[in-house]
């Protein structure tokens, strides 16, 4: 008897002693439950990522709860499931920053961000695992291991809510920075019905920054309709793409679709078209992909994104007049004052009559102005629909042409077209070659300046660089004289920066001064 009861004397003192422990953890935790945030993203290589934890509820006063974070898949650090050894932890203080807005540190705190410029973070899929770290070390793992990012599906050993959530990000190789995206016709007018009813659009993607222009292949393009007539979804679903997959860019950075009249509705519909970078079925304001730059006009400049809006009407009857499009392109993008450019394109029409021998006007408004286009020149298309127009760079400009209406055929007008002017910069030495010692006077004019604002810079080579050397304004005729002493065989350059926003800077061409 006495033994028994020495037993159950020990086994109450161990109790007493584990009780104090037990208690503090149960009052900083209790019955608090994890989630975390994004549930599902994709992320851009090159950008970083974190993670959102959300408690429940607040810790209790003066207790912080660690939050613990093990990232598997092809970003995982120590290249492990190892819950032992979190690759990432945050804490909830308990108390609120007002100085942050995005998150409430009362029951919330935000990961350690991983990837970004420089790190090497490769392509694929990581599964973050996060869960409530109750008694503050490592040792002891609390996390539910087998809960999945879909908890209804897998909810792991412990019953939903828990102290653990997962989450998952995939990371994607983006397109180059300039390429750019451009979708055709810009307008068009169906029917409603019958076998004309479907609008077909052909894409091409380039990578601008090359020159020429480089195609860029199997790239995948979505679309959406922006609230329009015969939107598939009627406006209501902003986070799914009304039109996905529509097509892959071939080796020449080309595909082509259609846009079927869905509803048979009637009436006008913006249609937007993206490059899917990130591969999935989404359609969404932010992050900078999917969707987020389907606010452009129709009448935005081509190819300086890598999204496209069209416009497609769809009419009741027959119009009674026959449809075209019209197109532009220019042979420059940048052209140096006073050389020549050419603005081509095409009308096309079902009927031959609006296409071929029709008149066709030039219109031109300075680049980025508010201002009214204003007809400089006017042409006749050739009989299958092209006209070409040779200008004289004299100032950075937005051109367009437009087809004007008669009995048979409706008005069309082309796209903006923007050309950039640089200044044009010519250096002269008055003598050549020098005597050694003896000054040379360096003669520069700027085409394309305004008398007595624009500044030059005269540059020499030095230990093969060119490094600035002298500067001064133009004269009233846009021009300028340097007088520089000579010793030995030199090579000078001129240079004139940009000083209105029509112009841009301009480069002379390398002068050597030799010595007799």
């Amino acid at each position: 008897m006495r033994t028994k009861l020495a037993a159950v004397s020990g086994a109450f003192a161990l109790l007493v002693t584990l009780l104090p422990m037990a208690g503090t953890a149960a009052a900083n935790h209790g019955e608090r439950t994890l989630k975390l945030s994004p549930q599902k993203l994709n992320n851009r290589l090159g950008t970083t990522h974190r993670v959102i934890a959300t408690l429940s509820s607040a810790p209790d006063e003066g207790s912080p709860i660690h939050i613990d974070f093990e990232i598997t898949g092809v970003n995982d650090p120590d290249g492990g499931e190892s819950l032992e050894t979190p690759d990432l932890t945050c804490t909830v203080t308990g108390i609120d920053d007002p100085a942050t807005e995005r998150i409430d540190e009362s029951r919330e705190c935000r990961s350690p961000s991983y990837g970004g410029p420089g790190e090497s973070i490769n392509e694929g899929v990581d599964e973050i695992r996060g869960w409530i770290d109750h008694d503050g070390t490592d040792a002891v793992v609390e996390a539910d291991r087998t809960e999945g990012a879909d908890e209804t599906l897998e909810p792991g050993d412990t019953p939903e809510p828990d102290g653990t959530d997962v989450v998952v990000t995939r990371w994607f190789q983006g397109l180059p920075r300039a390429a750019g995206l451009n979708c055709s016709p810009e307008q068009s007018v169906l029917p409603v019905t019958g076998p004309d009813s479907s609008l077909s659009v052909d894409c091409v993607l380039v990578d601008k920054a090359p020159r020429p222009d480089v195609p860029l292949a199997g790239w995948i393009v979505d679309g959406e309709n922006l609230g329009g007539a015969n939107d598939p979804d009627d406006g209501a679903d902003d986070i799914l793409a009304d039109y996905n997959d529509l097509c892959t860019t071939d080796a020449a950075g080309q595909c082509s679709f259609t846009i079927a009249a869905a509803d048979g509705e009637a009436g006008l519909a913006g249609l937007c078209f993206w490059v899917d970078e990130d591969e999935d079925a989404s359609y969404h304001a932010t992050p900078p992909w999917d969707g987020a730059e389907c606010v452009e006009a129709a009448d935005a400049p081509e190819n300086d994104n890598q999204t496209d809006v069209i416009t497609v009407e769809w009419r009741r009857s027959a119009p009674p007049v026959a449809l075209r499009t019209l197109t532009l392109t220019s042979s420059k993008d940048t052209a140096t004052f006073g050389r020549p450019f050419t603005l081509s394109g095409k009308v096309q029409s079902q009927a031959q009559s609006c296409a071929g021998g029709v008149a066709i006007k030039l219109q031109r408004r300075g680049s980025g102005a508010e201002d009214a286009f204003e007809t400089i020149a006017a042409g006749t298309t050739a009989g299958d629909g092209s006209y070409s127009f040779t200008r004289t760079a004299n100032g950075s400009a937005d051109y367009r042409t437009i087809a004007g209406t008669d009995t048979e055929c409706e008005d069309a007008s082309s796209g903006a077209a923007t050309v950039e002017t640089r200044k044009k910069v010519t250096l002269k030495a008055a003598r050549n070659p020098v005597r050694k010692g003896r000054k040379i006077e360096l003669r520069v004019e700027v085409l394309g300046c305004e008398a007595r604002e624009d500044k030059v810079v005269l540059y020499k080579r030095k230990n093969g660089k060119l490094k600035k050397l002298a500067a001064m304004s133009t004269n009233d005729n846009c021009k300028s004289v340097f007088r520089r002493r000579v010793w030995r065989k030199t090579v000078f350059q001129a240079r004139s920066p940009q000083t209105r926003p029509d112009f841009l800077g301009g480069v002379s061409r390398l002068v050597r001064v030799r010595i007799k």
